[in-house]
């Protein structure tokens, strides 16, 4: 045996026999090698042990087992133990039963073994080995296992049961598990095999194989100078020997239904078949579990059940003699759907939580309609949702980037133009008109924002869009249902936002200039020259030009997801991981920006300078508000992660200052739109026609749910998409 492979669970084995455990059990799904690990483990025990033992063939029972492991003890412990033992222990009278006990033939024969191996030296111990244990009771794994504890016990001190299978037994003082071969196992067989074999043929052979010991021995077998990945027929064979011959009619009927599915957990499964129970999805998936034909991967973090998965080999076997595959698909894609909404609807960071069940759903989707479908296609899929528009929107949001279409824009934009339009055609009240509005305005924003930069071709462009929302923006007619100036002041925010769009689609720097001179005309209105602008967005662009060379978050996010993968990769819970995958990387991030921003109020000095800069640039404009709310935020800010008052102290000094002078401009002034009051205790609000669309109870009716024609859903939901 190559002492690079299976060397932990040769140690282990040869530890338990050293330390005197009495019972070793060695199991796994069928093809891992138990047996074959067995006999290297006897060939290694040849010089300093007595080894007996047989493998259990089908048609075996307890008792015959029994009858056949005494004869192996017997012919071990030698001839006039053998005799001894052959005439007492009986129902005759000699030994410690009493005449006329009526004991079963396992039974007698169990005790007799027991009496036997009680007369063994620890000077010459002796391993008695059960291959195949499984067998014994194919459709009753706890009666094998009740046989085993029965036949351990009372064993002499200086001997060993070792016993492989394919279910588990706890019981055993050693239980081992063989697994598949990892990559560095794979490497060491082939290198035997074939001497010069590159790392990148011996990856590309693990990953096909999935390290299966089985398949690589008949890889291996099959090539005379160099390994082809050809699934054999011997490798279909195996499969039906192995596994299918194990099975009951509904065991198989189960995996060949869930063979569309890249893990297994009684809720998936109960959501994706259709003739069976929940109980006998969980009764089934444990039955499979105790056969060896499922691994079982761990447990859900989620929900708590139990997750397992299939041998790919075996799945793709299955699967090409399953009908109905798209129906399967179809059910796995909505059911997957369905959970990425649910986290999506309540998460705050939406794409991160629900990338787990939406990678799944964008697999199966891929299934159904190939590698690039349609668009259309798609919407047909999400149809079956059951979504009303709202949830529909939201749900295609986070859903997008993982979909079969080669780019996240395609599915985004007719989407999106679809909420347009029924959103567009509602009947609304006159004190409505206002939110109705502004709702129309922002969905067209990102209608545009979606086209931007996009690699698809759109009959409608992103410059086309905006410049037709500027000319909404600039029409007026919605400022007539908010008291001034409370709408003349949402109208010149709107403008900039949308003029800020349009610079980034600009192709010229003519249009690039264009854009920000009305910018810059906007904010003079309102005290805020262009001198000053400019000098609070120069400081700006230092200060993220500066971040960006020392923290990438970028390539740290992606270092970090990847390096989360090849972790669980290294456990064989690549697809369970990465629902649990997702919440560790979300709490990391968060934990990150604390950390980040703790460290720079430990080492705030280049941040505190930046503060102050950008603050005396905007100190420099007409109206001193800019300045106080700049300094009124970054106080807010800092005092999040530091109380130390040398930090903290002289932005609140220069805060003081500049809202001082706010409260003398602003006697200057009709209706300002901030007074400096309100500035006093430190929480900077929004002015009051923001907090009046943030909250507002009558806002235009959507669908929440349902079927899209009842029409009753509230746009409450919808809101914080379009703000």
């Amino acid at each position: 045996m190559n002492s690079n492979v299976r060397s932990e669970e040769l140690d282990a084995v040869h530890e338990a026999i050293h330390a005197g455990e009495q019972t070793v059990h060695l199991y796994g799904e069928p093809g891992v090698g138990v047996n074959r690990f067995l006999d290297h483990v006897l060939e290694d025990l040849t010089d300093r042990s007595r080894m007996r033992g047989f493998a259990v063939r089908r048609g075996h029972t307890p008792d015959v087992v029994a009858q056949d492991l005494l004869a192996e003890a017997r012919d071990a412990a030698g001839v006039v133990q053998s005799f001894k033992n052959q005439i007492t222990g009986g129902n005759v009278g000699f030994g410690p039963v009493p005449f006329g006990a009526q004991l079963d033939d396992r039974s007698r024969h169990i005790k007799k073994l027991q009496n036997l191996t009680a007369g063994i030296s620890n000077g010459n111990p002796l391993v008695l080995y059960l291959k195949d244990v499984h067998k014994l009771a194919p459709e009753s794994p706890e009666q094998t296992r009740d046989f085993l504890r029965e036949l351990s016990e009372g064993l002499g001190s200086a001997v060993h049961l070792v016993t492989t299978g394919r279910i588990p037994y706890e019981d055993a003082a050693r239980s081992i598990k063989l697994g598949m071969y990892d990559s560095e196992e794979t490497s060491s067989i082939l290198q035997d095999a074939f001497g010069d074999i590159s790392a990148s043929r011996i990856e590309e052979i693990h990953s096909a194989i999935d390290g299966h010991p089985y398949y690589l021995e008949l890889l291996i077998e099959s090539s005379d100078t160099k390994p082809e990945l050809e699934i054999r027929d011997d490798v279909y064979y195996h499969i039906e020997q192995q596994y299918l011959k194990s099975l009951s009619e509904r065991e198989e009927t189960f995996l060949r239904q869930t063979s569309p599915l890249i893990e297994l957990d009684a809720e998936i499964c109960a959501n994706v078949l259709e003739d069976f129970t929940r109980s006998e999805v969980r009764q089934t998936l444990e039955s499979l579990r105790e056969k060896a034909v499922i691994r079982e991967l761990g447990r859900s973090g989620e929900s708590g059940l139990l997750v397992y998965d299939v041998h790919h080999l075996f799945r793709e076997f299955l699967y090409e003699r399953t009908e109905n595959t798209g129906t399967l698909h179809r059910a796995a894609f909505q059911y997957y759907a369905h959970k990425a909404f649910a986290e999506q609807d309540t998460s705050q960071m939406a794409p991160l939580q629900g990338f787990a069940y939406n990678t799944f759903a964008g697999i199966h989707l891929e299934r159904i309609h190939g590698e690039n479908p349609s668009p259309t296609e798609l919407a047909s899929e999400i149809d079956q949702l059951g979504f009303g528009p709202g949830e529909r929107l939201n749900f295609v949001m986070g859903f997008a980037p993982y979909s079969p279409l080669d780019h996240h824009s395609r599915l985004l934009a007719p989407e999106i133009d679809r909420f347009h339009e029924t959103f567009a055609a509602q009947d609304i009240d006159e004190d409505e008109e206002a939110d109705y509005r502004i709702g129309l305005l922002y969905i067209n924003l990102l209608r545009g924002q979606i086209r931007s930069r996009a690699p698809a071709e759109f009959e409608t462009s992103a410059w086309e869009i905006y410049e037709f929302v500027l000319e909404e923006i600039q029409a007026d007619e919605f400022t007539e249902h908010l008291d001034e100036p409370d709408g003349t002041a949402l109208q010149d925010g709107l403008e900039i936002l949308c003029r800020t769009m349009l610079y980034r689609e600009a192709t010229s720097e003519e249009e690039e200039g264009e854009q920000q001179r009305a910018v810059l005309d906007i904010f003079k209105n309102y005290g805020l020259d262009r001198g000053a602008a400019r000098g609070f967005f120069t400081e700006c662009r230092t200060f993220l030009d500066t971040l960006e060379e020392n923290v990438d978050v970028e390539t740290a996010l992606e270092s970090r997801v990847g390096s989360m993968i090849d972790e669980a990769g290294e456990d064989e819970m690549v697809r369970t991981s990465l629902v649990q995958m997702q919440d560790d990387l979300f709490w990391e991030i968060l934990d990150a920006i604390g950390k980040f921003a703790s460290h720079l109020a430990d080492d705030s000095e280049w941040v505190i300078q930046f503060i102050e800069n950008a603050g005396e640039e905007l100190g420099r404009a007409e109206n001193p508000v800019f300045a106080a709310m700049w300094y009124s935020l970054s106080v807010q800010l800092l005092s999040m992660f530091t109380a130390d008052a040398e930090i903290l102290s002289p932005l609140q000094r220069r805060f003081e200052t500049y809202r001082n002078e706010r409260a003398q401009y602003e006697q200057q002034l009709e209706s300002p739109l901030i007074d400096a009051d309100e500035l006093d205790d430190g929480e900077l609000e929004m002015p009051e026609f923001m907090d009046d669309i943030a909250t507002t109870d009558s806002q235009p009716a959507l669908l929440e749910s349902g079927e899209e024609e009842k029409n009753e859903q509230s746009f409450e939901d919808e809101k914080s998409d379009s703000q």
